[in-house]
């Protein structure tokens, strides 16, 4: 939905008091840089934050029927990000060594082992990942310093210069980098006009230094005609938007702030005769904080039960364990393994409907399985995409249900809700030869032949159930 890419689009970040700082009088010139970062070899420590609500309003037609979940939510990522800077070009280019990992947003603790690492070349229009592993969606403009980049919102064509006083001001015609997904919603250049102040210089009493202080405002309305998702309707938007920075000279900015709301109207004819509209609030804000004196932190595991891939082990679900979020009870279990690992994992119980999740280091759902053919027991089958931790949650289906469970997790995805998957394939593929002439085939081959094949479509059809509602 092209409301989800609305949230993707939007400068996000932490609910957070803006900081003050006392003024000092001082009519000395600001110099911009194209990038705000200190000298080759300086570093600085980062905490992101991003936060996001997206709220629906009134839906009519198709889309009243529709789960408001699909529409957005609340979503709150942190991470902490170590910047080192490795080259400053002339033009002012930069390139910096980035190191990130994932934190809780609101005591700033890891979340896992998890740290992501990349040289990015830095422009003032675009923070690009020459070498590293990119981090996953979710976390990948917090671990990339775009946020450096576009601490102005003002694009770099139309930020002021070469020299600022204390009470300049300008104004731009369009949002800078964050805002370029804009054009795939249909928003046309100089629909978000932004205006600008330096607004005076800043104590930084613990860096023992000054920072500017720079604010901008950013206020658009208009109507999008041709839906970029290919529907057939328009959308009425109104957005609104202020963006704090405190930019201390030759180095790392100390805090970027920035807080944007969106009210839109949408009206789609999503198929031949099934068309509506909604209405959706969305409040995005974006906290970027320099810590001095901070560092990367060690993680340190829960304590959960550690299970091992090839082992059984039993339970009780019930009021010991652990609340899931939906009213159900969740018992979590550490596993540790490989990218590429072909898993198994069942939970059977004769006591509550099973239902089975696997998460990765961050809490994220990497797979969850529920009935197992025609019985209540949960199966999960998966290629682990990364080496590292996981989590293995014993879940029921229903709320306040529970009782005795056994867990196993089985190398080798094989067997699917008891069914040998390589014994089907080869059994398949001995057969299917036979079809080149199939009235000859014996009534005994044809079948099997069908009972296999009845058998690896029912675990497509599986699959794809669990694809659709996942």
């Amino acid at each position: 939905m092209w409301a989800g890419a609305l949230l993707l689009a939007l400068p996000l970040g932490a609910l957070a008091q803006l900081p003050g700082f006392p003024q000092v009088a001082d009519d000395t010139e600001l110099h911009l840089a194209p990038v705000p970062v200190g000298p080759a070899g300086s570093s600085a420590v980062f905490f992101v934050r991003t936060d996001v609500n997206a709220e629906v309003g009134e839906r009519t037609g198709v889309f009243a029927y529709m789960d408001e979940a699909a529409f957005g939510g609340v979503e709150q990522v942190a991470v902490r990000a170590w910047v080192q800077v490795l080259a400053v070009e002339v033009n002012g280019t930069a390139r910096a060594l980035v190191r990130a990992q994932p934190v809780d947003p609101a005591n700033r603790l890891p979340l896992s082992d998890q740290v992501w690492q990349g040289v990015y070349w830095l422009s003032g229009d675009a923070a690009v990942l020459e070498s590293g592993d990119p981090p996953p969606d979710k976390y990948e403009d917090l671990a990339s310093p775009i946020w450096l980049v576009y601490a102005l919102q003002t694009p770099l064509a139309d930020r002021p210069g070469p020299a600022l006083r204390p009470g300049d001001e300008w104004r731009s015609l369009a949002l800078a980098g964050d805002f370029e997904d804009f054009a795939e919603l249909g928003f046309v250049s100089g629909g978000i006009p932004v205006a600008g102040k330096f607004a005076g210089w800043a104590d930084i009493a613990e860096l023992g230094t000054r920072a500017a202080y720079l604010v901008e405002t950013m206020s658009g309305a208009g109507t999008i005609e041709d839906l970029a998702d290919g529907s057939m309707g328009s959308a009425r938007y109104q957005i609104e938007g202020e963006n704090h920075l405190w930019l201390i000279p030759g180095d790392f900015p100390y805090v970027v702030y920035s807080k944007f709301s969106a009210q839109m109207h949408m009206r789609a004819e999503v198929a031949p005769g099934l068309e509506g509209g909604f209405d959706m609030t969305v409040l995005a804000e974006r906290y970027v904080e320099r810590e001095v004196d901070s560092q990367l932190l060690e993680w340190v595991a829960p304590d959960y039960p550690l299970i091992v891939i090839g082992e059984t082990v039993t339970g009780w679900l019930g009021e010991g364990s652990e609340a899931f979020g939906d009213g159900t009870y969740a018992d979590y279990y550490i596993m540790y393994g490989d990218r590429g690992d072909e898993l198994a994992i069942t939970l059977t119980s004769d006591d509550f409907d099973a239902y089975l999740v696997l998460l990765d280091s961050n809490r994220e759902i990497v797979a969850w399985g529920d009935d197992m053919g025609d019985s209540a027991d949960a199966f999960i089958r998966i290629e682990l995409p990364y080496s590292g931790l996981y989590y293995v949650v014993a879940n029921a289906y229903y709320p306040e249900t529970g009782g005795h469970y056994t867990l196993t997790v089985q190398r080798g995805a094989a067997s699917v809700g008891g069914v040998d998957v390589r014994q089907l394939i080869s059994a398949a593929s001995a057969l299917l030869p036979s079809l080149e002439d199939v009235r000859s085939m014996p009534d005994e081959d044809l079948a099997e032949l069908e009972y296999v094949l009845d058998q690896l479509l029912q675990i497509i059809w599986d699959e794809r159930s669990r694809r659709l509602w996942q």
